[in-house]
């Protein structure tokens, strides 16, 4: 007789066998069973594996929180970095358009310099074809020139080739007139100034009323710091024009005043031999004048200068504001990418 499985397995296969009451019931039972299991598999979990799901359910809903919250962050933190590139595209706009601003009134300065040098040699040049004319003409019989003559060492006497008559008439006028020019030029660009400063003041009660209807919201900060950043442009364009309003009427009072205290002169003056060129770099009005022009130059070439100073410095600040604009587009890319990605793993969980 055969043991194992297979004398079993034949002994069930053999159909003298037959199934008693409680056998039925309990085949019955388990058929039953087994199709409420195969209808319904959570009567089939065990207490063991409820648990270990319930603790998975849990994790999972504590990592869903948690890349949720991490989620909000990032796109916090990407809208803040996307007002900042808002802000700073601002401040470059701004910026191009104070330099060029500056380079026109730069321009405008060097096409008023060259006029002002034009008219000064036309001046210049009629002032010697009169002063010529005058010294060749036949005007001897009212106003006498007098030659003067100096001594060589022979004992020959030559006259001396001395400046004309017209000389300090001629210096007087072409200082008055870049002087004029230069007050012109001054008066011109405080004008332009003023202009600003009224753009300036409508820039900021346009702020203000902003500020006033829209409530306290999430750009309250930054137009805080613009209203506070036009005021302070506004305060410095004033200061500017009252300088430069100082300047014209003392430029003016000078003017007058070199006016009302330069004499005519009618005649040629009578220097004496070896002294003529003493006499007319001497305490004249002539030398007075001639440092009136250098005085002039000088503060042109400082205002040129310090114009340039002002160009380099905000070049300058456009580069920092170029690359930090550029520092801040890669960090928001950044972001991008990682907003992509926890994107691509919250929807694959």
């Amino acid at each position: 007789m055969e043991k194992g499985p297979r004398a079993r397995t034949h002994q069930h296969a053999s159909p003298s066998h037959i199934p008693g009451p409680l056998e039925s019931q309990l085949a019955a039972l388990m058929s039953k069973i087994v199709f409420i299991e195969q209808s319904n598999a959570v009567v089939s979990v065990t207490p063991e594996d409820y648990n270990k799901l319930t603790t998975r359910v849990k994790r999972l809903k504590s990592e869903k929180t948690g890349l949720q919250k991490r989620y909000e962050e990032i796109w916090a933190l990407r809208d803040s970095d996307a007002q900042n590139n808002v802000r700073i595209r601002d401040m470059l706009a701004k910026t191009r358009r104070d330099l060029a601003a500056m380079t026109k009134l730069r321009d405008d300065d060097l096409a008023n310099l060259q006029a002002v040098r034009s008219k000064l040699s036309e001046a210049t040049r009629q002032s010697d074809k009169a002063g010529g004319g005058g010294g060749g003409s036949g005007n001897g019989s009212n106003t006498p020139t007098l030659t003067p003559t100096t001594t060589t060492s022979n004992g020959r006497q030559s006259p001396s080739r001395g400046r004309p008559g017209s000389m300090f008439m001629e210096r007087r006028n072409t200082t008055d007139l870049f002087a004029a020019a230069q007050a012109a030029a001054l008066q011109q660009r405080a004008l332009e100034l003023e202009k600003r400063n009224a753009d300036l003041v409508t820039q900021i009660e346009a702020l203000k009323g902003g500020e006033g209807g829209g409530g306290g919201g999430g750009g309250g900060g930054g137009a805080n710091l613009e209203a506070l950043n036009s005021l302070v442009a506004h305060q410095a364009w004033k200061e500017e024009v009252e300088k430069l309003e100082h300047t014209i009427k003392s430029r003016d009072a000078e003017i007058s005043r070199l006016r009302n205290s330069a004499p005519v002169i009618t005649a040629a003056p009578t220097p004496a031999p070896r002294a003529a060129p003493q006499a007319l770099a001497g305490n004249g009005p002539a030398a007075v004048d001639f440092q009136r022009v250098e005085m002039l130059h000088e503060e042109h070439a400082m205002y040129r200068e310090r114009m340039g100073g002002k160009l380099q410095a905000l070049r300058s600040e456009k580069e920092a504001l170029q690359r930090e604009l550029n520092r801040r587009e890669d960090d928001c890319h950044g972001l991008e990418v990682r907003v992509q990605s926890l994107q691509r793993r919250v929807g694959g969980l």
